[in-house]
């Protein structure tokens, strides 16, 4: 049982979709990325850490970083779509993050509901070939690399991530919740100084009461989730501007130069001018004139 790899020439702010064709079997094996695995033609045993399923055309699996995982055709072969990526293709604050779970509580994706199954473990279908038709868009833009690709195909996939939440969602639970107010709220504030404690008493709940429902709603505390939100903006405004690094510390709330570069590293590996220069060769590398 090996583990694969993205390719060493790839870049890591684009996905790689793989057109597989006449395919029998897949031996079991892990790998260090997300991938997304959609069956186009035929039949096959999908062994995902220790559970088989059986997917047909139309199916589409999740696969976390480190599952293991592998395929066995029940006709004569399938083909299928496989969309490998990095979390930072989604947004360059994910660099590093381990699961996919990281990636679907980003505020890209949050829905203010609870999920009802873990979307790794589930097998989709793409009923009316929505999913489908955004994979192949998200080909066509990988083939053509024209401007604008990186962002293209980040929207790609969080429209086919967010189609597959939304079948799994709970849609009895309200979408109102006092945790969803302060996410709301921390979205549009995220670079003022925010103090739970007053928000807790214009809402007219207790600061504990407060604290415990958001983070068993949300899944991280709410200073976890404004961090978040900064160090992404920032991770955005490095990689995409020229801003000097300490403005762009100050355009997303931090005063303090040493915090700011803290929290960039902890969240991507790497202090903040490192960051920027890491992905702006990335960007070059995955830049093909026509």
């Amino acid at each position: 049982m090996g583990t694969v790899n993205l390719a060493d020439t790839h870049p890591s702010d684009l996905p790689e979709l793989l057109e597989r064709r006449n395919k029998t079997a897949v031996d079991l094996h892990d790998h260090s990325f997300l991938e997304l695995s959609y069956i186009l033609r035929g039949e096959a045993l999908h062994t995902l850490d220790g559970q088989t399923t059986r997917l047909r055309a139309g199916d589409y699996v999740f696969i976390d970083r480190g599952s293991h995982h592998g395929y066995r055709a029940l006709s004569d072969s399938y083909d299928c779509f496989d969309c490998l990526f990095l979390p930072q293709v989604l947004d360059p604050a994910l660099a590093g993050s381990v699961h996919l779970s990281a990636v679907l509580t980003h505020y890209l994706l949050h829905l203010d509901r609870r999920l009802l199954a873990d979307p790794a473990h589930l097998v989709f279908h793409d009923e009316n070939g929505e999913v489908l038709t955004l994979l192949q868009r998200l080909q066509r833009e990988l083939a053509a690399r024209p401007a604008g690709c990186r962002e293209m195909c980040r929207c790609l996939l969080v429209e086919i991530l967010l189609l597959s939440l939304r079948s799994i969602a709970d849609t009895d639970a309200p979408a109102d919740t006092p945790a969803a107010r302060l996410c709301s709220f921390a979205k549009a504030h995220f670079a003022e100084d925010i103090s739970l404690a007053a928000l807790a008493a214009d809402m007219h709940y207790s600061l504990p009461h407060i604290s415990r429902s958001f983070k068993a709603e949300v899944g991280v505390t709410f200073t976890q989730y404004v961090t978040a939100l900064r160090v992404s903006q920032a991770c955005r405004l490095l990689a995409d501007t020229a801003l000097p690094v300490a403005a762009v510390a100050e355009a997303v709330g931090y005063h303090d130069m040493k915090c700011f570069a803290a929290q960039i590293k902890a969240r991507t590996g790497f202090p903040p001018a490192a960051f920027r220069r890491r992905h702006r060769k990335n960007a070059a590398a995955s830049f093909v004139a026509i």
